[in-house]
């Protein structure tokens, strides 16, 4: 992960990784949160397809252990997997109550990257359900959040 913030590709060293994970006695035991970080390194120093035969099983079976921060790495290096993107939404959404503002701003990044919001199907007809969840959440938290939350969120839908 450091590596690819530094934006420095090490093939071989992602190879090896690639390698471990491929064995099911290392890789077994791997977290939601690891499977994200492990995804979004792939995909942005791109060798994603080293891992993404033994990983994307992982992360389809494992969508409800995913959190708000893991869901938005994993909406940012997998956008194209709109069915798992929409069921780790769908599992959020049940906590959205009781998350922070700063879980609550990375749910609302993956759910934009990932393009899970729903669009309002008629000027007349109400948003879907995670959509008018998260203008709930707003709503209902509109004085507590700062400054700065406002303007992310903002630039976020801009």
């Amino acid at each position: 992960w450091a590596l690819c913030q530094l934006k420095i590709n090490h093939p071989r060293l992602l190879e090896k990784v690639a390698e471990d994970l491929s064995n099911p006695q290392k890789s077994k035991d791997l977290t939601a949160g690891y499977m994200a970080r492990i995804a979004w390194v792939y995909r942005m120093c791109q060798h994603w397809d080293l891992v993404s035969d033994t990983l994307l099983p992982m992360i389809r079976a494992s969508s409800a252990e995913f959190r708000a921060g893991d869901f938005a790495r994993l909406a940012q290096a997998l956008p194209e997997e709109k069915q798992t993107l929409t069921r780790v939404a769908q599992n959020l959404r049940g906590g959205l109550g009781d998350m922070g503002r700063k879980d609550f701003l990375m749910y609302l990044l993956g759910l934009v990257h990932g393009e899970v919001l729903e669009d309002r199907p008629d000027a007349g007809q109400d948003f879907g359900e995670i959509t008018g969840a998260c203008l709930n959440y707003i709503r209902e938290d509109q004085d507590n959040f700062k400054r700065d939350e406002v303007q992310r969120i903002v630039y976020l839908l801009h």
